[in-house]
């Protein structure tokens, strides 16, 4: 394999190595423990399976106004940076502390019908939970109802 590391120092029995531009998704990294000669260290090696987390952007196209006695109809697109893997999981709009609307992510992107809103300017958050590739994002957006 490719080497990532090479004369990291041992630190009270741990060797240490952070990467940077690593791919999102699972690597298997193997360690090789070469002691000094004359040592009575051993030799070994050991691997380690780490998953790269990288960040997400959360996008919305509902319209800026809804008409009177219309629902608020739009998706909440979820993209993640670094990777072509599209997004899954969840995603959650609240006004306040209270849920309008809930979608499942597909191919990074979530279809919402709101619930619906009080008249006038709404100030909506969009939240996405997270999965293994990414940590949760959010983004506050508004509605103006009719």
């Amino acid at each position: 394999g490719k080497v990532v590391g090479a004369n990291v120092p041992v630190i009270g029995g741990t060797a240490t190595l952070n990467l940077s531009n690593v791919t999102p998704g699972a690597h298997r990294y193997a360690a090789v423990y070469a002691p000094t000669v004359g040592t009575v260290f051993q030799a070994s090696e050991g691997a380690v399976t780490v998953t790269a987390k990288t960040s997400a952007k959360v996008t919305e196209t509902f319209a800026a106004s809804v008409k009177k006695g219309k629902k608020a109809k739009g998706a909440v697109v979820v993209t993640l940076a670094g990777t072509s893997t599209k997004a899954t999981g969840k995603v959650t709009v609240k006004v306040g502390s209270k849920v309008v609307g809930s979608g499942t992510v597909v191919n990074g992107k979530a279809t919402i019908t709101l619930k619906k809103l009080k008249k006038g300017k709404n100030k909506l958050v969009a939240t996405w939970g997270g999965n293994a590739l990414a940590p949760a994002a959010s983004l506050a957006f508004t509605i103006k109802q009719k």
